[in-house]
């Protein structure tokens, strides 16, 4: 059973401004709003095809690290980026604003590194995904930018 404790302490939000952040033209996608909302990407990666989940190591202004994750679909009808943002113009300036909301709301669940494994591991006994995501975790563990 989560604590309202553990459950605050996940909520990261305090540790960014409110600002939208420019974000590089390289970027799509969770992790194009993960840096508009205003954290670093240590590194990201999809697990599945054309459906699965995502993770990513991000740092905070502050230099605190933690990872985020979810799922991610191949429509808007099963993906929240495309359902949210797909279909947007990006030279709107409320674009912005909206890219940067999305990837705010990762930012109020974030996890350690224990959690993030423990979310890997869940399935680990018949999803070969699962396998992939805790090599991942253990060799992005250590990384810094």
């Amino acid at each position: 059973m989560t604590t309202k404790q553990e459950i605050a302490l996940r909520n990261k939000l305090h540790l960014v401004c409110d600002e939208v952040r420019p974000v590089p033209d390289n970027l799509y996608g969770y992790e194009k709003a993960l840096v508009a909302a205003g954290v670093d990407i240590i590194n990201y990666e999809t697990f599945g095809s054309y459906q699965g989940r995502w993770l990513a190591k991000i740092r905070f202004p502050n230099g605190e690290m933690a990872y985020v994750s979810d799922y991610y679909g191949s429509c808007s009808g099963c993906d929240a980026f495309e359902a949210e943002l797909g279909f947007a113009d990006e030279k709107d300036i409320a674009y912005a604003h909206k890219l940067k909301d999305f990837g705010r709301d990762y930012l109020e669940n974030c996890l350690t590194f224990d959690e993030a494994m423990a979310v890997a591991t869940e399935h680990v006994s018949w999803d070969r995904d699962a396998e992939d995501m805790v090599a991942w975790l253990n060799k992005v563990k250590d990384q810094t930018l």
